[in-house]
């Protein structure tokens, strides 16, 4: 069979698009690392209209692109290299982009960015009883500390309402802090959005947010210096949607992050203990709360707090509170026989 490159190029000539590119070879190719494959497609689309290119000036676009360290096999695989010849070529440019100084050679056949640009961090002055002055419902901003260039996860199962808990924290910060709502979730529909909101039975005015849905990257919409409110949608199934970039994106999210923050809603599964995208969405947070809703709607839903990276009060990792969410769309404490907190 042909090289998958010149597949995926043809692929291009018919006219089909990215997204069903990647559907279509990952059934023709199911060995193939589904990464590798996304990234193989990636390039040779952003390839498209430029003139025939070397193996050489493929290679190099690749290297320079890597923003990690990647071995020169992952390079053969994801540009088709299959020939000796072609191999020959491929290494023979990384060890040129290591003599000129633009590529890092870790160890044999292991290479690395440059990192051109360190950033000093200036410890000595930094304000630590600086925190924003950010609320949350059921009052959990007096259980931690949210600094700012943080990240906050919250993950609930379905009938949590990841999404209403999202709307109560605009609606007590709006008049503090510019605040961007990023979705590509159910309420992106912007009928959707204005009947959640029409719930808290708010006048429509006194809502004082931005919306959007991304057109790329949902990291490349972030407000650098806002309260950013980033609802990642369901599972769509589709190459490139995979539960494990959830990790990576939330890690890109916080990279773009100056003096704002983010709170990042995902969806749960109600068996596991994290968010969709597992340990690595939470890597990076520094609050990230679990929303577990009953399955009965004679008891109430369950709050979680995973991670508290600067608690207010003793014991805060691993609390648990109780909630019901009204028709009015706010979060309140239920009553139990053991109070409010508990410890599971």
């Amino acid at each position: 069979p042909p090289p998958l490159p010149k597949v995926i190029r043809s692929l291009i000539l018919g006219g089909i698009s990215k997204t069903e590119a990647k559907a279509s070879l990952i059934q023709t190719v199911p060995a193939l690392n589904p990464s590798d494959l996304a990234s193989m497609i990636d390039l040779e689309y952003a390839l498209v209209g430029r003139p025939k290119t070397s193996v050489a000036s493929r290679v190099r676009e690749f290297a320079l692109a890597a923003t990690a360290p990647f071995e020169a096999t992952t390079c053969d695989r994801i540009l088709g290299l299959e020939t000796e010849r072609d191999k020959r070529a491929g290494r023979k440019e990384l060890e040129r982009l290591v003599k000129s100084g633009r590529l890092e050679r870790l160890k044999r056949n292991l290479y690395g960015p440059v990192n051109r640009v360190a950033e000093p961090i200036d410890w000595r002055n930094a304000d630590t009883a600086k925190g924003l002055d950010l609320r949350f419902p059921l009052d959990l901003h007096g259980l931690f500390q949210v600094i700012p260039s943080s990240l906050v996860v919250v993950a609930g199962t379905l009938g949590s309402e990841v999404i209403y808990f999202c709307l109560n924290l605009i609606h007590l910060n709006q008049d503090k802090f510019d605040i961007h709502l990023i979705t590509d979730s159910a309420v992106a529909n912007p009928i959707a959005l204005r009947k959640a909101m029409d719930q808290f039975g708010f006048p429509v005015e006194t809502w004082r947010f931005s919306a959007e849905r991304p057109g790329g990257e949902i990291h490349k919409s972030i407000k650098s210096s806002a309260l950013n409110i980033v609802l990642f949608p369901q599972s769509s199934g589709r190459p490139g949607d995979e539960y494990y970039l959830t990790g990576p994106r939330i890690a890109d999210i916080q990279k773009a992050l100056g003096s704002g923050t983010a709170v990042v809603g995902l969806l749960k599964n109600p068996e596991k203990e994290i968010g969709r995208g597992g340990w690595p969405t939470i890597a990076p947070a520094t609050v990230a709360v679990n929303l577990d809703a009953s399955l009965d709607a004679e008891h109430p839903s369950k709050l979680t707090i995973v991670e508290a990276r600067f608690p207010l009060a003793d014991g805060v990792r691993g609390r648990v509170m109780r909630y019901r969410v009204g028709r009015n769309g706010v979060f309140t404490k239920a009553s139990q026989s053991r109070g409010a907190y508990e410890r599971e």
